[in-house]
């Protein structure tokens, strides 16, 4: 397992678990998806975290007084590690906002969960290994998503061309940066 920091928010520098086999997001990505977050025009209440791991981005979220989490991936040791992580972040001191939030965790493909899920999320947040960025099926995500929803993707840089592609035909990219080895975009739909 390795340990890793909450970056903003009110649990900022909180510890928390990640599989070992996970790729998460960085602190600096966290901070610039994050700061990005905060100055949009958009509702900040919902957030599905696609491909979720240990929850970093979920957890985040709830550090940033988001409501309504959604932790999606596919393997089971994931509901484990993020059920082991929402504990450590509601401690005594945090006790009375774990009743004002709305978690769920799913252990399903995301394919399944999309066609499944009914709700509308402000932000949906998809981080797959990056050995099947370029064949995840984006615009399932639509679905999920209101009229003033952002998609935000994380991509290794050696697919960006291809993505930004598949991604102009069913989007509205608003903003994408490399940082690091990743392409982080964000989108809309159009």
């Amino acid at each position: 397992m390795k340990k890793l920091q909450v970056s903003t928010g009110i649990f900022k520098k909180r510890k928390i678990l990640v599989p070992n086999t996970a790729r998460p997001f960085t602190s600096k990505i966290k901070k610039f998806i994050f700061d990005i977050i905060q100055n949009l025009d958009t509702p900040k209440n919902s957030l599905v975290d696609i491909f979720s791991g240990g929850g970093s981005i979920g957890i985040e979220a709830i550090s940033n007084n988001f409501t309504k989490i959604t932790f999606v991936d596919n393997n089971y040791l994931a509901k484990t590690i993020i059920t082991k992580n929402l504990n450590n972040m509601f401690t005594q001191q945090y006790e009375s906002l774990k009743n004002k939030i709305e978690v769920k965790i799913c252990i399903q493909d995301y394919k399944q969960f999309v066609l499944a899920e009914k709700y509308l999320y402000d932000f949906v947040v998809v981080d797959p290994p990056f050995t099947i960025s370029s064949d995840v099926k984006y615009p399932i995500f639509k679905s999920i998503m209101h009229n003033n929803s952002v998609l935000i993707v994380r991509s290794p840089i050696k697919n960006q061309n291809i993505l930004e592609k598949l991604f102009q035909e069913h989007f509205k990219i608003t903003k994408f940066k490399k940082i690091g080895n990743s392409t982080i975009f964000f989108l809309q739909k159009q």
